[in-house]
């Protein structure tokens, strides 16, 4: 019974809240307290005036050259990724001590390593190309 009468009161409360208290804050529709006759808009900017937010991406910066940015990411990650697991196969193989379990398990993270190397740079070029014949531009940024 406590708890359905707290639920109650907090559903009250936020009805109060948003449909008596919040609209007195909202001064979108009325005019501006600072307005004179002089300047209606009451300090506004005009609209060919705005602020300029500079862009974090560059000047230039499109959803093109995003989304090149974005994939060359992925494709540096997924590099060092790979190269990580060759390291790794090649720790294992010589930490092995001659234990061929070892041996095998630590040639299957080279083998498997290097072909994800293979196929990221496959996946690459094949992008690349695509993008070079339907006029992209391919993936590299021009800077």
């Amino acid at each position: 019974m406590y708890k359905k009468i707290c639920h109650l009161l907090i559903f009250l409360f936020l009805v109060v809240v948003f449909t008596g208290l919040l609209p007195v804050f909202c001064y979108a529709q009325s005019p501006s307290p600072t307005a004179t006759p002089s300047d209606p808009g009451g300090g506004l900017v005009p609209s060919d005036e705005r602020a300029r937010i500079p862009n974090p991406l560059g000047e230039g910066a499109t959803l093109n050259t995003v989304a090149r940015a974005i994939i060359n990411a992925a494709y540096a990650l997924a590099g060092i990724v790979a190269l990580i697991y060759l390291i790794l196969g090649g720790y294992q193989y010589i930490t092995s001590s001659g234990n061929p379990d070892m041996a095998a398990q630590a040639k299957g993270t080279i083998f498997n390593s290097i072909i994800g190397l293979v196929i990221i740079l496959c996946s690459y070029l094949i992008i690349h190309f695509v993008l070079v014949r339907i006029g992209a531009g391919g993936l590299l940024i021009a800077s």
